[in-house]
């Protein structure tokens, strides 16, 4: 996730335009039997259950110069505990559709549907920052849906509306469903509670507690202060009570040599939490770093030899991470501040994924260079085996434009890593035009290959899953089309 931090038009287009990039969600359901040795092949398809979501004109954000989001860019998936999957399809009627699927691996899945309140297209006219999310709790008892605009537009026509008025606030619509009841019992409106307060991430702590960092929209003592300077709130879940909440500073004040001129700005610097002792206190967590972390990515901070997902300051001089050959920003900050990410976009350099066992999965080109590596470690980012992933022999990696891959799921219980790689170029907006992508599963004893799936170029999120003692790909295509794919067993 990155910062806005540009003062140019083009670096500007460039992050808008990445901002609509969800990242991949992954979720791994209870473990049922285990990968054996398997000859690589193309995983079959058993099951295609298209969803019942409605179609609607228009879009969320866009106009003038912008270009809008549709709900199959910002659509969510999780997996509840019950081994259901939850799909949420933001779309621009104000009411976005929850639906769960279980069963899923049968040949008769249940499908039950709920309308959220969600944001229409004139709720978010000329909006770029548009910013959705969908939250289990560990213990499986609720789900928390989030909708996120810039500035509220047509304030007398919002969903819930407060008793005060929140037009051209920024605001983050919060719903939660009791998925026992299937029914939802509660919602707010984060202008009420933060009125100046920006929030793009959102975590469950602690397992009762929403946790919210955004960007503080008061107005600036610095130049770039606002890029930098983090409000941090707690919502107790399910009756959304405000809790403790506090702002992480890190701006630091440089006088820079610009051409021609000097001129005094905000830069990154190292953060100043001495005021959020209560927040972290009730959070459970050690350190706003971490809580960082957890609340954008879901897992620990990456070791610094592994760390791809810190980012400058734009006037630090130090190279961007994930495009330098260095880990960058003080300390390792992860710095972060867009609902979406640019991990729909894939680099040569990716981040590790942190399984459940606490071990890192990563994907990368020594000397960044081909071939791939797929690379195990331990929390602390020590190296326990690696192995060629052959990925570059694939047919459809044999394009001028090459392939990128990133791994984007791991289950220790079923044996399996799973790995989404693109062809891709860049296009004269500096954004990813997709040629090709697809996924490839690989065996976590050896890191040697299973098999592929065969993808569209459309939005896509996918998730290793197991259910009746068997393994299974599961791809949820733009919001729409739920594929199953099974994985053989021996």
């Amino acid at each position: 996730m990155h910062w806005e931090a540009s003062v140019v038009f083009g670096y500007h287009f460039f992050m808008f335009r990445k901002r609509v990039r969800i990242a991949l969600p992954i979720a791994i359901l209870c473990c049922c039997g285990s990968l054996t040795a398997l000859a690589q092949t193309q995983l079959p398809l058993v099951q295609e259950i298209k969803l019942p979501v409605r179609p609607h004109s228009g879009t969320l954000g866009g106009g003038f110069w912008a270009i809008g989001f549709s709900a199959g860019e910002v659509f969510q998936f999780r997996v509840a505990r019950d081994q259901s999957l939850l799909i949420f399809y933001p779309n621009t009627s104000g009411k976005w559709p929850l639906i769960r699927v279980q069963k899923w691996w049968t040949a008769a899945p249940v499908t039950e549907e709920i309308d959220l309140p969600g944001w229409t297209e004139s709720n978010t006219r000329y909006e770029t920052d548009i910013g959705t999310d969908l939250l289990v709790t560990p213990d499986g008892k609720y789900a928390v849906a989030l909708g996120g605009v810039g500035s509220v537009k047509d304030a007398t026509h919002i969903p819930f509306p407060p008793s005060e008025s929140i037009g051209h606030k920024p605001d983050l619509l919060i719903t939660v469903v009791d998925l026992d009841r299937w029914k939802i019992v509660g919602a707010l409106h984060s202008a009420t509670v933060d009125s100046a307060a920006d929030f793009r991430g959102a975590g469950i702590v602690n397992g009762k507690w929403l946790v919210l960092q955004g960007m503080d929209d008061e107005p600036e003592n610095v130049k770039y202060e606002y890029l930098y300077d983090r409000v941090n709130r707690l919502i107790s879940i399910p009756d959304l009570k405000p809790g403790p909440g506090c702002m992480t500073r890190s701006t630091e004040v440089k006088t820079l040599e610009l051409p021609g001129r000097s001129e005094t700005m905000g830069v990154l610097g190292v953060r100043n939490e001495a005021d959020c002792s209560s927040l972290l206190a009730a959070a459970g967590v050690s350190s706003m770093r971490a809580l960082e972390w957890h609340t954008y990515l879901e897992h620990d901070p990456e070791p610094k030899n592994l760390m791809v997902h810190t980012w400058p300051s734009l006037f630090s001089g130090q190279p961007e991470s994930g495009k330098g050959t260095e880990p960058v920003g003080p300390d390792g900050e992860f710095d972060a501040g867009y609902w979406t990410s640019d991990e729909w976009d894939i680099y040569f350099k990716n981040p590790p994924f942190e399984s459940s066992a606490r071990k890192w999965y990563q994907l990368r080109q020594p000397n960044e260079k081909s071939p791939y590596q797929l690379d195990e470690y331990t929390l602390s980012g020590q190296l326990l085996k690696e192995r060629e992933a052959g990925l570059e022999s694939k047919p459809q990696c044999s394009t001028r434009n090459g392939c990128d891959c990133a791994v984007v799921d791991v289950s220790e219980q079923q044996g399996a890593i799973l790995a989404l790689c693109r062809v891709q170029s860049v296009n004269f907006t500096g954004s990813f035009d997709w040629h090709k992508q697809w996924l490839t599963l690989f065996r976590t004893d050896d890191l040697s290959q299973i098999g592929d799936v065969g993808l569209t170029t459309d939005y896509t999120r996918a998730a290793i899953a197991a259910a009746d003692g068997r393994t299974y790909v599961v791809v949820v295509d733009q919001g729409r089309v739920i594929r199953i794919y099974s994985v053989p067993n021996q």
